[in-house]
């Protein structure tokens, strides 16, 4: 079989897609109604909102899961019934649901596209996309976001043959330029890395490239390593992401692996993703406000602004400005019209003030009678004005 015999054989096995008992015509309609009100784009936690300009410029942080962490994620898949990209698929998803991108998750994945077993040997480009809407609502633990996403990524792959380009023309979503269509994060997991048996006789290892572009805006790779470990590689896009946030969001997703892997059963709200200091600092570093203060009096602390700041504005009534200068001088006549009638300090006296930035005198007043403290008591009239 050559390659040109696979694309005639898909082009028969898809059929016209205008014919509704069509393979495609069938699919279309999956994908069609799956994807009915799918965000348009995912929020992420972005250091920077998309240029009006595609960028295709990216990097990648590469970083290591434990190996017992990995033990364990391995072991949950297979009580799950579940494959290891699964496991990846979930734990994207949750960590995107945890930083704020919501309940409703479309995510894509390559899907190998060699489904034939005629297939396998043949050289040629088979990869397609597919759309995977994850659904995290009502606060699930791991093992039944799992379950979720094993069903969701099970319908997907039994409608895998239509082509993501079609879907896109089928769905129709709003585009934009440097934004992918229908999904904006893509989830991979790749098994036999080092995995070299069909060239016998040579000596072939993996040799690491330096990413510079980026096609996504981020993308999630956990890779099986040669002994038992997973190796996550991040891909990003830098014209929204600085290399250091990225780096943040891998250690996050390590956290998180770690606390699925000792607890899938609780829910994905109570797991952590604080890492290094950040709980130290959110518990007491936000919190250290301490400082000290002078113990003075309301008297003290009023002829103490009026020194520092005369010209600030201390009461405020409507369109009515009053200084702080201003106040203290009407006080300051106030208290010595009491003095003259007879009010000794500590006295009670009563007030009626038609403005109501008028009730700040008897208060401020304090400062040249002498007074420490001051009371209000209002009443309503019957015409409802107040007194």
């Amino acid at each position: 079989m050559q390659y040109a015999d696979y694309t005639l054989w898909q082009r028969d096995l898809l059929g016209d897609p205008s014919d509704p008992d069509g393979l495609a015509a069938r699919q279309l309609a999956y994908w069609r109604q799956t994807l009915a009100g799918a965000p348009e784009e995912l929020i992420l936690p972005a250091d920077r909102p998309r240029p009006a300009e595609p960028d295709a410029r990216g990097g990648s942080v590469s970083l290591r899961l434990p190996a017992a962490t990995a033990t364990r994620l391995r072991e949950l898949a297979n009580r799950a019934g579940t494959s290891m990209f699964m496991v990846t698929h979930a734990l994207s998803a949750a960590l995107l649901h945890r930083l704020g991108a919501g309940d409703d998750l479309p995510l894509g994945a390559p899907i190998a596209g060699r489904g034939e077993e005629g297939l396998d040997d043949l050289v040629g480009f088979f990869v397609n996309t597919l759309v995977l809407r994850t659904d995290l609502s009502g606060s699930p633990s791991f093992t039944e976001l799992l379950a979720r996403v094993r069903e969701t990524d099970l319908a997907a792959f039994a409608h895998a043959d239509v082509p993501f380009d079609a879907v896109v023309e089928a769905v129709n979503p709003p585009r934009l330029p440097g934004r992918n269509p229908l999904f904006q994060v893509m989830v991979v997991h790749r098994n036999h890395v080092d995995e070299w048996s069909g060239l016998a006789g040579l000596r072939c290892e993996d040799e690491p490239l330096d990413v510079t572009t980026a096609r996504f805006d981020l993308v999630v790779e956990l890779l099986d390593g040669p002994d038992g470990e997973l190796d996550c590689l991040l891909t990003y896009r830098a014209a929204l992401f600085d290399r250091a946030s990225v780096e943040l969001l891998g250690r996050r997703l390590v956290t998180l692996a770690e606390q699925v892997g000792a607890g899938p059963d609780r829910p994905l709200a109570e797991l952590e993703l604080l890492v290094g200091g950040e709980r130290e600092r959110v518990l007491r570093g936000f919190n250290d406000t301490a400082r000290r203060v002078a113990e003075l009096t309301l008297p003290e602390a009023f002829a103490l602004q009026v020194a520092r700041a005369p010209g600030a504005v201390a009461v405020i009534d409507g369109e009515r400005e009053v200084s702080y200068v201003e106040l203290a001088a009407r006080a300051g006549r106030l208290a010595r019209v009491l003095s003259a009638k007879g009010y000794a300090p500590r006295a009670s006296s009563g007030w009626r003030c038609r403005a109501r930035w008028r009730r700040s005198w008897p208060c401020s007043r304090s400062t040249g009678s002498g007074r420490r403290s001051c009371r209000w008591t209002s009443t309503i009239r019957r015409t409802g004005s107040r007194t």
